[in-house]
């Protein structure tokens, strides 16, 4: 007599955090000169750097785009500049979402200067694994 076969097929669903969350994060400056424009953007960027010291084993990988400062011209004459904006903008990639979060509220608890962070994107890279019996 042979063993009976036993087929079992289904269908599960499961919801795990991400591997891997990217923040970009714009750092708006307006000024009366592009050299106070240019020094508030760049104290905004070394808060950057200073945070992300703190998080270094939750970050993955960070860059930072390119500095822009252009002249702000009059309305009336359109050749006078009346001032100066710029912006820098930084992407950055956690692997820890709960790190992600506390990385997320300290900066905008740091920031003089406006900053926008529009939104991320998370990542799934591994596959979950699921074990049974």
């Amino acid at each position: 007599m042979t063993a009976p076969i036993v087929t079992v097929r289904g269908e599960a669903q499961q919801e795990v955090p991400p591997d891997l969350a990217t923040l970009s994060v714009t750092v708006h400056s307006a000024g009366d000169s592009a050299e106070r424009t240019r020094s508030e953007l760049a104290e905004a960027s070394g808060r950057i750097g200073s945070l992300l010291e703190r998080y270094a084993a939750a970050i993955e990988q960070s860059s930072t785009g390119g500095l822009h400062i252009a002249p702000i011209f009059s309305r009336r004459s359109g050749t006078k500049i009346t001032g100066y904006r710029g912006s820098f903008t930084s992407q950055i990639v956690v692997n820890d979402s709960r790190r992600c979060r506390r990385l997320c509220s300290r900066w905008r608890r740091c920031q003089t200067a406006s900053s926008t962070v529009p939104g991320g994107r998370c990542d799934r890279t591994t596959r979950p694994t699921a074990r049974f019996g």
